[in-house]
């Protein structure tokens, strides 16, 4: 739980991780393109999924990802990670006292966005 508030609320977005991530993303979205199940699948959602595309179909491009900044992760993230637009769900050997409890604690203090994202 404390490593999720943390990943969630205070991402760190060091640089040089960010880099490496970008060319391991950008790789498998290569191995995507080139993958003949990978057309076939992203046909397949996109004549299922026509009419709500945004909620099932992640559209990624490499252009796109290759522009991708921290700061550009910093804005999603303060747009989109945000209390009303998350779920918590806790799992295993824990009481449902404890785990409100524990939730209370560690997110409790987590302030709404200003502006609904949606």
């Amino acid at each position: 739980m404390h490593f999720m508030r943390d990943a969630v609320r205070y991402p760190l977005f060091d640089e040089h991780q960010f880099e490496q991530e970008r060319e391991v993303v950008i790789g498998e979205l290569d191995r995507h393109e080139s993958n003949p199940f990978g057309f076939l699948s992203s046909e397949m959602n996109n004549r299922l999924f026509y009419k709500y595309r945004v909620a099932k179909i992640l559209v990624v491009t490499k252009r796109r990802f290759a522009t991708a900044t921290t700061e550009k992760m910093r804005l999603i993230q303060g747009r989109y990670y945000v209390p009303n637009n998350s779920a918590i769900i806790v799992t295993g050997d824990i009481t449902a006292p404890a785990a409100f409890s524990m939730v209370e604690e560690l997110f409790g203090d987590w302030p709404p966005p200003s502006v609904d994202p949606f």
